[in-house]
């Protein structure tokens, strides 16, 4: 008995000195943000954030399910090779759809829906929506969560969202060494309605996880941050630019509570746009006849980081994007077409981040017209920031962080030490009690 006491006080003394330091036992609650584009899980363990990441060492997947004859279905990066090889059966986007009650009136949702290669049907495709993705594939008729209707399955957007939610549950398993995580903090849009979110706890649930909280995601990145913490801070521009979409929040910031007080936007402006312009810009260089321009305008040297591309012009969307890319990090770059892994007999040709800013100054005008349509409905101006938080790989571009400072001044800090593509959900994780 006096040796089965003794074995009690050490593990009392254990599990004090083990709660002392943090631990908190196995990890069962994360921090998720379902993107639209890409999606990250975020965890708390021994009091430091960890951002799940698979066995290639990515920590952002594709929101991404295709939907495969015989019932096969690939997630995240395994669906990736679909987008190209099989469209009409490959769904992606599908938070853009969750929980819209529209009918086909609907003119802004049907005109985005016809950007898909995908079917997007105005049909109640659930309990939560009446919008749904019509696939061809096979051996989908039994799932009982499906409907079916006129013989073929129709995809629910939160249907899709739970396959998404699977894959990245199953990554997180490998990650922490087991599959026992069952609660999730679910970051979501500020601009969210009521069913939308109801929709959005229905994925959670379909995929195994209890929602604990729903914090939006602007209040997310402003934590991840610890701008809550800070007495000196009451008002917070959070400036989310994505591949798809521009949202600009403004929060309220008060012993310690946090508070999105307004929002603002451009659902139709991307990193995607900017790929547009810079292909073009891209192209025009390669079949310029005058050859190569061997100028820095930006560094006044010839140097040059190189981006090898295939010669298929089939690739030219990839080839501008990875162009983009790399004029966020270089001044110049230089791009080659290369044939078998060898250097085509094609002129290579020089594009200098002087000339990306100038191709698409449009785009980069309508980047700020939100942040100014939002203080200025407030009555507000840029001095009443006392902080901005940047979120979204689009503001990896230096040209919109420079925007940004000379809007704001030199008095307000610019938060980007985070990686913008993991920020809301380190900011998720953050939370996890």
């Amino acid at each position: 008995m006096a040796i089965l006491m003794s074995l009690g006080a050490v593990a009392v003394i254990g599990c004090a000195y083990l709660a002392a330091i943090g631990f908190k036992g196995r990890v069962t609650t994360v921090g998720v943000d379902l993107g639209t584009s890409f999606s990250v899980v975020g965890i708390s363990k021994g009091g430091k954030i960890q951002i799940v990441t698979d066995k290639f060492g990515h920590d952002i997947f594709p929101s991404i399910v295709s939907f495969q004859d015989e019932g096969k279905l690939f997630r995240l990066y395994d669906a990736m090779e679909y987008l190209s090889s099989d469209p009409e059966n490959t769904i992606y986007n599908s938070k853009r759809f969750i929980g819209r009650n529209a009918d086909a009136d609907d003119g802004e949702l049907k005109e985005y829906a016809a950007t898909h290669p995908f079917a997007v049907e105005f049909v109640k495709s659930s309990e939560y929506s009446d919008v749904g993705f019509r696939i061809r594939s096979t051996g989908y008729e039994n799932v009982s969560s499906l409907s079916i209707i006129d013989g073929k399955p129709l995809l629910s957007p939160e249907y899709v969202g739970t396959e998404v939610l699977r894959g990245l549950m199953s990554l997180t398993a490998d990650f922490i060494g087991h599959n026992q995580v069952n609660k999730a903090i679910v970051a979501v849009p500020a601009k969210f309605t009521p069913e939308q979110r109801v929709a959005t706890a229905e994925a959670y649930k379909k995929a195994g996880l209890k929602v604990v909280r729903m914090i939006e995601e602007p209040t997310a990145a402003a934590i991840a941050y610890d701008l809550h913490k800070d007495s000196s801070v009451h008002h917070i521009i959070v400036y989310d630019f994505g591949g798809g979409t521009l949202d600009v929040s403004l929060l309220y910031v008060a012993k310690g509570s946090v508070q999105v007080y307004a929002t603002d936007g451009d659902e139709s402006l991307g990193g995607s746009d900017y790929d547009i312009c810079t292909e073009k810009l891209v192209q025009s260089k390669l079949h310029a006849d005058s050859g190569v321009d061997t100028t820095d305008t930006d560094t006044g040297s010839a140097s040059a980081v190189e981006v090898h591309f295939s010669c298929d012009p089939n690739d030219s969307t990839k080839l501008a994007e990875a162009v983009k890319k790399a004029l966020s990090d270089n001044s110049t770059v230089e791009v080659v077409c290369t044939t078998g892994g060898a250097r085509a007999g094609v002129a290579p040709a020089r594009v200098t981040r002087a000339e990306f800013e100038s191709a698409c100054g449009e785009l980069f005008e309508r980047a700020m017209v939100p942040v100014d349509r939002l203080l200025t409905d407030l009555g507000m101006s840029p001095a009443d920031i006392d902080e901005v938080v940047l979120v979204g790989g689009t503001t990896r571009i230096p040209y919109v962080k420079q925007r940004l400072k000379t809007f704001f001044g030199a008095t307000t800090n610019i938060n980007d030490s985070i990686d913008p593509d993991i920020t809301v959900a380190f900011g998720a994780a953050s939370i996890i009690d």
